[in-house]
């Protein structure tokens, strides 16, 4: 993706969004087609938070919401970062983690993990997504689900998160 990597290595603590941005550039060259990828990314981001909460809040107010978050947020044009990059990937890891526990689904579960885990190499502070598996552990208290049940989730999330950390850290 890079033909100078030597010029990136500041940003080896962004490995995964420098790969994003770099491949957006190679298919796309261009200031304002990288603009255009973080209009995209906020966008995609506003739709999955607003997929995720329209059965908690009103449609109405939930679209008022999102459209003043974005205005505020996104006063002028940004381009792609690891700002909204990260704000994507935690936005997914939540949508399928609240997806996986409500259909009962570990699959789901198991594919958020992956997502977490990949997120923590858009930026390494994002490790702290780790902190999601308290959602698991109120979930199964909320359902009155046994102890065992709340192990096996809690173990087949992690075991996903520290494939992708192992996979990318040996890569």
């Amino acid at each position: 993706i890079f033909v100078n990597p030597e010029s990136v290595q500041y940003n080896f603590m962004f490995w995964l969004t420098g790969i994003i941005g770099g491949l957006w550039m190679k298919l796309f060259p261009g200031f304002l087609a990288f603009r255009f990828a973080g209009i995209l990314v906020t966008t995609l981001t506003a739709i999955i938070v607003f997929e995720n909460l329209n059965k908690f809040i009103n449609r109405n107010i939930l679209k008022i919401s999102l459209f003043l978050i974005v205005l505020a947020m996104n006063n002028d044009v940004k381009g792609l970062s690891y700002n909204n990059i990260s704000a994507l990937f935690y936005v997914i890891t939540i949508f399928i983690l609240v997806n996986g526990m409500t259909k009962k689904n570990p699959k789901l579960i198991i594919l958020s993990g992956f997502i977490s885990g990949l997120n923590t190499f858009n930026r390494l502070p994002n490790i702290l997504s780790l902190g999601l598996l308290v959602v698991i552990l109120y979930y199964v208290l909320l359902e009155k689900k046994k102890i065992k049940f709340l192990l096996h989730l809690l173990k087949q999330q992690q075991r996903a998160f520290r494939f992708i950390w192992f996979y990318f850290w040996f890569w």
